[in-house]
């Protein structure tokens, strides 16, 4: 790229353009453009403004906008809700300006954001029956099966205990006597100066379970990392639900563990181990695997 800067500015909006004056931070990156490569990734609304201050000004009074990209060649100003929640990359573009808002509605989205990719296994497509098919944006070894409710196979069926929002598919363990899965993720720039100044908290949760009287466990653990791929701290695990836990009831339990993110963590990593403890089939399963950050 010929040129990137990046600037931290205070900006007050004006009470003509606000009811509320208030200052807020912008990242300014002049001479490039956020790319996106999610499908669903488009601006809420383009505008033709006069001048970068303009654009600006048109995405600090929105309170849906986070993101902002000014074209000086077209002066059209593209508004965005959440660059955060949209995955892509930054080109050379000359004559382009891309803005990002660091304030308090941007935390508000970091907190709305769950971090972990097709944690909830409505991704891709689910098994129907006993064939073994990996979960989608998963690393995976052995045959952990992203699978329908109501397969006979995992045994796990839509009316039985467990999340209210549970969709249609979720994870199980399948044929392996131990399997698993993972996913490392990048966490945003924008943010690594609030993690190193320890503001940011994590809620790690899942919706851990087992059929029957069966004991065949499941535990995710979550790790964080350094800049050089070292981890940082203890990892955090939650599981597994034993038989008794359940009651000896085929059922999905909610389990949770909260804590700070580590100064100088720049990812992450999740692994849900699927262990069987007897028969031929592992029926330990997990859905809705969530990663939250919060101030």
């Amino acid at each position: 790229m010929k040129s990137i800067l990046l600037l931290s500015l205070s900006i007050v909006i004006n009470q003509s353009l606000a009811k509320n004056s208030h200052t807020i931070v912008l990242s300014i990156f002049y001479n490039v453009r956020y790319l996106c490569v999610d499908p669903q990734c488009s601006p809420f609304t383009t505008v033709v403004t006069p001048s970068l201050r303009s654009c600006q000004s048109a995405c600090l009074i929105n309170t849906n906008c986070r993101t902002a990209i000014f074209d000086q060649s077209n002066l059209q100003c593209e508004l965005f809700i959440d660059i955060v929640r949209q995955y892509g990359q930054m080109i050379t573009n000359e004559n382009v300006v891309t803005m990002t808002a660091i304030d308090n509605r941007q935390l508000s989205a970091i907190s709305e954001r769950n971090w972990i990719i097709n944690g909830d296994a409505e991704t891709g497509p689910c098994a129907s029956d006993s064939s073994v098919i990996s979960p989608t944006d998963w690393n995976h070894n052995g045959t952990v099966t992203q699978a329908y409710y109501n397969n006979t196979y995992s045994t796990h069926k839509s009316t039985e205990p467990g999340p209210s929002d549970r969709g249609n598919c979720h994870f199980y363990g399948q044929a392996s006597s131990t399997t698993t899965m993972w996913q490392k993720q990048n966490f945003t720039s924008y943010f690594y100066s609030l993690i190193d100044d320890q503001t940011v908290r994590f809620n790690f949760s899942a919706w851990i379970g087992g059929a029957g009287n069966q004991d065949d466990a499941v535990e995710a653990s979550l790790m964080f990392f350094n800049q050089s791929n070292q981890m940082i701290g203890n990892a955090t695990t939650i599981g597994p639900v034993r038989a008794a836990d359940r009651g000896n009831v085929t059922s999905l339990l909610f389990r949770q563990a909260n804590g700070q993110v580590p100064s100088g963590t720049r990812s992450f990593e999740v692994l849900v181990k699927f262990t069987r403890s007897s028969g031929t089939y592992d029926n330990g399963a997990i859905d809705n695997i969530v990663l939250i950050l919060n101030e």
